[in-house]
């Protein structure tokens, strides 16, 4: 084998630690938006875990990146680590093809918070980035495996199995889970997207926003909490209880002249204790 496959493979893996671990950090230092992404996700791909419990995943994926990148970068476990990227970044390739290829614009989540809210890539940018990393991760596995024959290394290391074991298994988890759905919601809406179009903040401060939602059931309906992703948005009027077949509606105003470029919020309902609803204000705020 050539020195350079060697260091090429070396490097490369340092270089992919090294933006997991940024990715992870920034993301962790914008949780807020962050975890508003991940329930977008879950919206799109009608995984309601992912909406219910947006805050806690999103934290749990913030120091899974974090983790695989120090050992990416130590190269302490470099096999470990080098296949552990490649699960994180197939994963990460389907859910944002999935949103740049197969979902309609007005619908897409407009940004992936790859790297919170310091850098903010379009669709096609973001699904573009993850097949250039998969790419990076896969070439540094098959030199690993193809070349050095660490496979027998692996096999006598049952922590590595283990580790690898489960995050294949969660991989494959997060695939079947795909199209799951909802239960029959007794709080609907009659559109959850609000497209504010395109305004400029240098004519406009606040945007008004409102949502009609009604009581599809046949009992009462207690809405616990109204919750923005976002210190621009702001809830002025929520019905805190809805009798069956009780219409009304959510209104409130968004910030728009701290925001620049493509709008996406998020708006989380939490209804009858347990029960969550997913809301987007989306549109684009121009300084001219």
């Amino acid at each position: 084998m050539s020195v350079f496959i060697r260091k090429s493979a070396n490097a490369i893996s340092i270089f992919l630690g090294i933006i997991f671990l940024l990715s992870g950090m920034l993301k962790l230092w914008t949780i807020s938006s962050f975890s508003g992404e991940i329930a977008q996700y879950g919206d799109l791909l009608a995984i309601y875990e992912l909406v219910k419990y947006h805050t806690t995943i999103a934290v749990i994926v913030c120091l899974s990146e974090m983790v695989i990148g120090i050992i990416s970068v130590t190269q302490k476990y470099a096999m470990l680590s080098d296949l552990l990227t490649v699960c994180f970044a197939f994963l990460f390739m389907f859910i944002t093809g999935y949103n740049y290829l197969l979902v309609d614009v007005e619908s897409q989540v407009q940004s992936c918070n790859c790297f919170g809210d310091w850098i903010q890539l379009s669709p096609k940018i973001s699904f573009i980035k993850t097949v250039v990393l998969l790419s990076f991760a896969l070439y540094v596995v098959l030199v690993r495996l193809f070349k050095y024959k660490l496979t027998a290394n692996i096999h006598r290391n049952q922590h590595s199995k283990v580790v690898i074991g489960s995050a294949m298994l969660c991989v494959v988890a997060f695939f079947s889970s795909c199209g799951d759905g909802h239960s029959t919601e007794k709080l609907v809406f009659n559109d959850r997207y609000y497209n504010i179009g395109s305004v400029s903040n240098l004519d406009k401060e606040y945007v008004h926003y409102s949502f009609l939602l009604s009581n599809a059931s046949e009992h009462d309906v207690t809405i616990n909490k109204v919750e923005p992703s976002c210190p621009c948005l702001m809830i002025d009027y929520y019905p805190h209880s809805l009798t069956p077949h009780e219409e009304d509606s959510i209104t409130g105003t968004i910030d728009i002249k701290s925001l620049h470029g493509p709008i996406n919020k998020s708006i989380f309902v939490t209804y009858n204790e347990t029960e969550v609803t997913l809301l987007r204000i989306v549109g684009e705020s121009k300084s001219n």
